[in-house]
């Protein structure tokens, strides 16, 4: 829809890396008649951030299992309670700095003590988090949260656990708790 109204070829045009995370939200915001817009610091509790599970059990890098990423501001919250996110990034192909760990998930570290970090290269250019349910529980990819990548090819790559729901009306995820031992 935002392609059509807006003249696009693809969907480069919205996710611009040009434009901030907010500019990008704001912007796809307006294709959505009744919906709330969550700016950065909104304290509506509509507009709270939240934490988001993996879709299976993951170490936090300290031998307990961990959160797999959070929802934060800025966000579009639709009618029906469901959240759209756009996390624009300000180049799609780009060197990360990230923490190294062993098979089991334990960070590695260094003499110091302190996590050994490698470099990665990424290529996305933003990330769709869609969340069917909002705040309510589980909070969880594969159960009620999916995240799709558009990159630097103009491909959006559609999250696994939603084909799977899609194709097989499944959802695929295991449910488990935040803070025991992995």
């Amino acid at each position: 829809m935002y392609t059509a109204k807006n003249y696009c070829a693809n969907e480069s045009c919205l996710f611009d890396t040009s434009r901030s995370t907010d500019e990008v939200n704001r912007e796809f915001f307006k294709m959505f008649e009744g919906a709330t817009y969550c700016e950065k610091n909104n304290k509506k509790p509509i507009c709270q951030k939240y934490m988001i599970l993996a879709n299976s059990k993951i170490n936090n890098g300290y031998g307990q299992t961990g959160y797999g990423d959070n929802m934060t501001q800025p966000f579009i919250v639709l009618k029906t309670g469901s959240i759209i996110k756009i996390a624009q990034y300000t180049s799609c192909i780009r060197e990360v700095e990230t923490k190294v760990k062993d098979e089991n998930g334990n960070y590695i570290l260094d003499s110091e003590g302190n996590p050994k970090t490698q470099t990665v290269i990424l290529d996305n250019c933003a990330y769709i988090y869609l969340d069917s349910n909002g705040q309510k529980g589980p909070n969880q990819r594969g159960a009620d949260i999916f995240v799709h990548k558009f990159t630097s090819k103009n491909k959006i790559i559609i999250d696994t656990n939603f084909t799977k729901l899609l194709t097989e009306d499944k959802l695929k995820y295991t449910p488990y708790k935040v803070g025991v031992e992995y």
